[in-house]
């Protein structure tokens, strides 16, 4: 039972329950959800004229005036299900407040760390007592935690965290030779034309040479932003704000029910201020996908400006897509005009996953590789497949 009920106990149902539904808005905002003084006046109508007979009913009732975006509804669930009496969640929820009692679980709590520190009462801060220190799990090294966790069970914070230290990410300097000749200084292929202008203009005629340009790869990132995907692509697109800033030639889209072109936003701007405009501009965020329309849009009108047979193609879904006759090959063209193609599954965190479904088992049959995509260890493993010589 949660403090305001307890509080209105003894008063009238028509007075609890507009204060518990204010209650219930104040949690939902703490979870980051854009619920305002107009959504929150909706809910206490709606919620007068439905009743608590039924508790599925009173649910929609409230989903239906406070939700304005599909994906909420997870964390919508979790909290009113926590917030409005359900004793199995509220003693995970505790367990997860304590970070001893985390470390001795086995199972993985099925509240979202988002939602226990929406419910969770703020702490003040105490003044630290010389002769006690309380040491926890998490006072050891933060950064090893985070190296390793899902980003779906981080909370708000600790998923910014994660994207600044993506902005920082350290890329291997790859170089690939190039058809050009340039002047060097190192021995390689006699420079016939110099050496033969110097002479003409009355200077010594030195060994001069020429050896092979090197440029580093041109990369194609490609997005996955529908419901499903929607917490990893968010700061995956971090990351590719960093890869932006350390390759010459980056091309950034997005994808959902369509192709998003985002390269001129990626190359200039604060990171914290592009992600805010993709999130006001991009219609289908959070929504559905069509990744084999999608990829055939791309294959049509974009592969021949943004792909070369060097390109470093990265895909990152969870190639949960309904049958496409067009994606095997839509799938084949992409991997033949490139040097690698990468697929990112952020399903790959389960052990016993296996690629049943028709979207994922063209894409395992077709890409070059298949990484995992959920944490930052596995981002630093992507960093160094790069690094290395591509083998098919």
């Amino acid at each position: 039972m949660n403090a305001a009920t307890g509080e209105a106990m003894g008063k009238p149902l028509a007075h609890m329950l507009p204060v518990n539904i204010m209650h219930f808005c104040r949690a939902l905002r703490r979870a980051d959800l854009p619920i305002g003084t107009d959504k929150s006046l909706l809910a206490v109508k709606v919620a007068q004229e439905v009743g608590v007979a039924r508790r599925e009913d009173f649910a929609q009732a409230l989903a239906a005036a406070l939700l304005s975006n599909p994906a909420e509804r997870f964390i919508f669930d979790q909290i009113f299900r926590v917030f409005w009496r359900d004793p199995e969640l509220l003693k995970r929820l505790m367990a997860m407040a304590s970070p001893l009692l985390e470390s001795t679980q086995q199972r993985r709590p099925q509240v979202s760390r988002r939602a226990a520190q929406a419910l969770s009462p703020p702490t003040p801060p105490q003044a630290a007592s010389p002769r006690m220190t309380q040491v926890t799990p998490q006072a050891f090294s933060a950064t090893q935690v985070d190296r390793h966790r899902d980003f779906e069970d981080m909370s708000l914070a600790e998923q910014q965290a994660c994207g600044k230290q993506l902005l920082q990410t350290v890329f291997a300097d790859v170089r690939l030779l190039t058809r050009r000749y340039a002047p060097s200084r190192q021995v390689g292929i006699f420079d016939m034309r110099r050496m033969m202008r110097a002479t003409v203009r009355g200077r010594d005629a030195l060994p001069l040479y020429r050896n092979r340009q090197t440029k580093t790869p041109p990369v194609v990132l490609l997005i996955d932003i529908s419901g499903s995907m929607a917490t990893y692509s968010r700061i995956f697109l971090h990351f590719a704000y960093a890869m932006h800033a350390h390759y010459k030639k980056v091309e950034t889209f997005l994808f959902g029910t369509r192709l998003w072109h985002i390269t001129p936003m990626m190359t200039r701007g604060d990171p914290d201020e592009v992600m805010r405009r993709l999130g006001q501009q991009i219609s289908d965020w959070e929504g559905g996908t069509r990744i084999g329309a999608c990829l055939h849009e791309f294959g049509q009108y974009w592969a021949t400006r943004a792909l070369t047979s060097q390109s470093e193609v990265l895909l990152l879904t969870d190639g949960l897509d309904r049958q496409n006759t067009d994606l095997e090959r839509d799938l084949a063209r992409l991997r033949r005009r490139s040097r690698r193609l990468l697929w990112l599954n952020p399903l790959l965190r389960y052990d016993r996953y296996k690629p049943l479904a028709w979207g994922a088992k063209i894409l395992h049959a077709q890409c070059d590789g298949m990484l995992a995509m959920y944490n930052l260890a596995s981002v630093h493993d992507l960093v160094g497949t790069l690094a290395k010589k591509p083998s098919r």
